[in-house]
This record gives structure tokens, sequence and C-alpha cells, in this order.
């Protein structure tokens, strides 16, 4: 496994939260990460577990370092109910020179990383806060990818048990919020070659938004572009891409994968997102793997349909009158 790369420290400082009860202590933490050359932060001094989850329940920070020998908590007690308040945060506990292995077993339970108490400089301790943000967002990030596979077989089972093409929209759009983040509405359209268009026939409730003109125009506009290219497309900041959203009132992220079978294009499944840069590389992957799952239901119900139509006029033709000579 790589390390982790340290962030940029051309970007906003980084918000650390301290929980210690020595004053003696956090200060000298204040005054050697002043020392740190280019290193930009914000620091926050408590002195009780009791104010930190207080404070973790309302405000978050980048990173929290931890003190273990706290006045109303003490040892890995302390690493817990961090975690249970607030699962998603990196923490860097601090022990003393007798509690490396108090630290060596906070790191098991959750904690990013620990110092030992007077043995850090400006640049360990610098680098621990770092390190600690950037492998949290890649244990984070490894963890979502696992939902969203899980959330593709769930989605996968749903759509494949049916052969009727308006079912197969209502349990993709029962599943899909599993494999999306919240607030993100979803359009299922058809394609219709014959006269060349795309006709919505599922779209979540929270896509009402969708619905008025100027949207329903700007959703064609970006939909169109990619039975275009037959690829994905991704935009992740409408005023970046104002044409396109020009109308799309509420929306600034936009994610359309082509559902295509046997290279033959057969709808647009479309994703918008009231926030900016909601989709990234590999959930635009798991929309485009979806949309695979889609095209090959849609084929194979479509076929189904063909197949009874077929049956259909074939009884009728053998019901039809006798001729008699």
């Amino acid at each position: 496994m790589t390390r982790p790369a340290a962030p940029d420290l051309s970007a906003a400082p980084l918000r650390v939260l301290l929980i210690e009860d020595n004053p003696g202590d956090a200060r000298l933490i204040r005054e050697t990460l002043k020392d740190i050359k280019g290193f930009r932060f914000t620091l926050e001094h408590l002195g009780l577990l009791a104010e930190g989850l207080k404070r973790l329940a309302s405000e978050k920070p980048d990173v929290l370092l931890l003190d273990l020998s706290l006045p109303d908590s003490a040892g890995l007690d302390t690493v817990a109910r961090v975690r249970q308040q607030a699962p998603s945060l990196p923490v860097v506990v601090l022990t003393g020179l007798e509690d490396e292995n108090t630290g060596i077993e906070a790191v098991k339970i959750g904690a990013q990383d620990f110092l030992v108490k007077g043995q850090a400089d400006g640049a360990l301790l610098g680098r621990a806060l770092r390190y600690a943000v950037e492998r949290k967002r890649a244990e984070e990030q490894v963890l979502r990818q696992q939902e969203q596979i899980a959330a593709l077989y769930e989605i996968g089972k749903a759509i494949s048990s049916t052969l009727d093409i308006e079912a197969i929209a209502r349990r993709l759009l029962e599943k899909i919020g599993l494999l999306l983040p919240p607030g993100t509405a979803v359009a299922l359209s058809l394609w219709h070659p014959a006269n060349e268009s795309l006709e919505v026939i599922g779209c979540g409730d929270i896509g009402h938004g969708l619905r008025t003109p100027g949207a329903a125009a700007a959703a064609s506009r970006l939909n169109r572009l990619v039975c275009e290219r037959k690829a994905p497309v991704a935009i992740s900041n409408a005023h970046a891409e104002a044409d396109y959203f020009s109308g799309m009132d509420g929306f600034s992220a936009y994610a359309g994968v082509p559902i295509v079978f046997n290279d033959e294009l057969l709808g647009v499944l479309a994703c918008y997102a009231t926030e900016g840069n909601s989709f990234h590389a590999h959930e635009v992957a798991c929309l485009a793997a979806l949309a695979g799952q889609i095209g090959t239901t849609i084929y194979n119900a479509r076929l189904y349909q063909r197949s009874l139509t077929q049956g259909t006029a074939e009884k009728s033709i053998l019901a039809g009158p006798m001729m008699v000579s």
C-alpha cells in the first residue's frame, strides 16, 4: 500500500481540535505547530472529553488530537466514545511514555495514529495530523466503494427479476439511493430511434424539480450530449457549464451514462445533485456498470415482449376463418 500524499499546504487551514487537560502541554502543542514552516492551521483547545463531545455534536474539525488521560475519561474508552460520536473524524491520540502500548491499541480500535507526549517535534506532529486526515479519507473511500459494490448487486437482483420495462424503472428508482449521495435526483430515459428522441420512463420523487419546462430542456441538452458521445458525461460545476444548466434551478452537478447493448443505444441513466462536485470518478464508474445491467435487462424485456407479440399474431392467424373450396 502506498503512503497517502500529504494535503496541499496552500489549501484551507487544517482545523485541529485538541482535547487536553494540561494547559502547559496544550501551549507546547500550539507553539510546536506554529514552528512548522508553511503549515496553516487553526487550533481549538478543550480540557474535558465532555466538552469535546459537545463540540463534535455541532461542528466537526478536520482532525482531533486526543489525550488519553483526561479528568472525565481515560484510556481506550476515550477513543471509543469519540468514535461513537464522530465515526468519520480522523483521530491522533496523545499518550505518556509509559502508555505507548495503549496508543497502539487505540490505533487498532479506530485512531489513525498516536504520538508520545514530549517526543513529537513539529515535523512529526504536522505529518501525523496531515496523514491522519488522508488515511481516514482513504478508509472512507474504500468503505464507500464496498457499499457501492453491494448496492450494485442489490440493484442488479431487483431489476433482473422482471421483464416488464416499467417495473424495471420502478425497482431501479427504489434501490438506486443505495448507490448515490442523499438528495440525488435520478431519471431513466429510453431512446426512440424512429424520431431520435428520449422518453423519460422513470423519475424519482426528488426529481420533481426536473419537470419544470426550463429544467426539462436543460436535462434534454445534457442527455443529448451523452447520446452523441455514447460515453459517460460528468459535470461537477454548473457555473462552469452554464449553457447546459441554463433553466435548471437548484441542481449543480450532473452525471449521465448511456444505456447500450450490443452497441445499440437504448437510453440514458441521468443523475442530478443539488451540490457541486457530487459525482466522483468511482461513482460514475458505478453508474456505468449499472447502465450495463439495465441495458441487458431492457434488451431481454424487449425480446420477451416481441416473442409475446409474435406468439399472439401466430395464434390469431391459426384461429382465423378457414377457406372452403
